[in-house]
């Protein structure tokens, strides 16, 4: 492999092999301090030849007498030196996993503290094997032969579905605007405390299980019990205070009963866990589509992950957990970048829910901005959507006009694939649940440009 790569004086072979390879992939160090020869002449735009490696390398103290010589003379020319670096890429991968196992059981058998110690040690371990596991294999240019037709196809399948939906649906008339959740997108849900943020999500969830997807939905605010109690308040129109304290009448707890059978029997997994990290939340959502992928779960009648729900953002460990040197928003703005490539990765959508500032608060006109998300930073350029909710009984109170009374404004201030624009949807606090509104039939007078301020 390397030997073909420095027959190529053009470097082209060397760029196929480092689109694939780092040095660290090699077992040898002896052929890892040629290929980093081979990269840093490369870079220097100083034409690859036998001589040229040797004398970088002597100049590094990294020339291993006969070694060079043996290698360049004895080993000929690989034609397929593509499939070699895939090879070698594939071996380091494995050295990887023995040299993680290796760790793990010499940590296995230390103290791993009381409590849920083993528990936290067990995550750990799943968490860092499956990084290496679902390291990404190589990406090359995609060429316009290729994505063209597939834009085709999926047009000729939204025709042929007949309606304007081309995503996952939610079953809101949300979806008439943004044409339902995209695979790739992280969509951001924006509002004060108490707008119905998670109430939003959840309600949104369970409409998308209920059509055959799975569902995985993370918590860091509300315990599990508590996302129970909302769901079947949702359901049965109850209130979640009635329900958690069992004041049911025969005709409620008939329809709690049902609730429970009905919601129990939905492909959605909740995980609560307060300190969650982002390379837990992507290693369970892997293995959770790969149980999908493999029919683990025969609810999940459409054979996918249809959204990840994430409640909210600014309570996530940020992958700049730690990192004396970074500000609140450096650390958020590391979550937001995190949870896009998720998405991309993934190729799945991604909604999280986010804070807005106190500033809302001080003006007049109380619709949420741009510029009111909290500690904003790279939020904005990340999400490829972003919603806030207004509830006018939120600011208002008693003084609501009576129109406005039990609704909610649900405004599209960025859709980077569609337009911006606003929609009322009816929300009923005391169950927590959202409703289309008749009058959403209207299209044209319903949704209009969104103008910020």
């Amino acid at each position: 492999m390397l030997t073909g790569a420095l027959a190529d004086e053009t470097g082209v072979t060397l760029d196929e092999v480092r689109a694939i390879l780092a040095v660290e992939d090699f077992y040898s160090k002896s052929n890892g301090f040629i290929f980093e020869a081979m990269c840093e002449l490369a870079d220097a735009h100083t034409p690859l030849d036998i001589v040229a490696v040797a004398r970088r390398l002597k100049e590094k103290n990294q020339y291993h007498h006969g070694y060079f010589e043996a290698l360049m003379v004895g080993t000929p020319a690989s034609l397929n030196v593509t499939a070699h670096a895939e090879s070698v890429r594939e071996k380091s991968r494995l050295r990887q996993v023995i040299a993680r196992l290796k760790v793990l059981s010499v940590e296995a058998y230390g103290d791993l503290g009381a409590g849920d110690g083993v528990q936290r040690f067990l995550e750990q371990a799943e968490q860092q094997i499956a990084e290496i596991a679902h390291t990404q294999a190589p990406k090359y240019l995609s060429p316009f032969s290729t994505i063209m037709p597939d834009a085709l196809a999926s047009a000729q399948e939204a025709q042929a579905r007949g309606n304007e939906i081309v995503g996952v649906p939610t079953g809101y008339d949300l979806d008439r605007v943004t044409s339902g959740l995209h695979d790739g997108d992280f969509r951001i849900v924006a509002g004060r405390p108490g707008s119905g943020k998670s109430a939003f999500i959840l309600a949104e969830a369970l409409r998308i299980a209920s059509k055959g997807y799975a569902v995985p939905f993370f918590s860091l605010e509300m315990p599990e019990l508590q996302i129970g109690f909302r769901a079947a308040s949702t359901e049965t129109r109850i209130t979640v205070n009635e329900l958690r304290n069992g004041k049911l009448g025969a005709e409620g707890w008939k329809n709690f009963t049902r609730a429970v059978k009905e919601q129990g029997a939905l492909p959605i997994w909740v995980d609560d866990t307060p300190t969650l990290t982002f390379p837990q939340l992507r290693a369970r959502v892997r293995r959770l589509q790969t149980e999908v992928a493999s029919g683990k779960h025969p609810a999940v009648s459409q054979g996918r992950i249809g959204a990840i729900y994430v409640d909210y953002l600014q309570l996530m460990q940020s992958p700049l957990q730690g990192d004396r040197f970074a500000n609140r928003e450096n650390l958020v703005s590391a979550i937001s970048r995190a949870m896009k490539t998720l998405a991309m990765d993934l190729k799945l959508p991604v909604t999280a829910v986010s804070q807005l500032n106190r500033e809302v608060e001080k003006r007049s006109v109380k619709e949420p901005q741009l510029a009111d998300l909290r500690e904003s930073g790279s939020l904005e350029q990340d999400a490829d959507t972003i919603i806030f909710l207004y509830r006018p009984e939120y600011y208002y109170g008693d003084k609501t006009e009576d129109d406005l009374k039990g609704k909610c404004k649900f405004i599209v201030a960025k859709q980077r694939n569609g337009k911006t624009a606003s929609m009322w949807m009816r929300f009923t606090s005391e169950c927590t649940r959202f409703d289309n509104l008749d009058e959403n039939k209207d299209y044209d007078d319903l949704y209009d440009d969104y103008q910020p301020g």
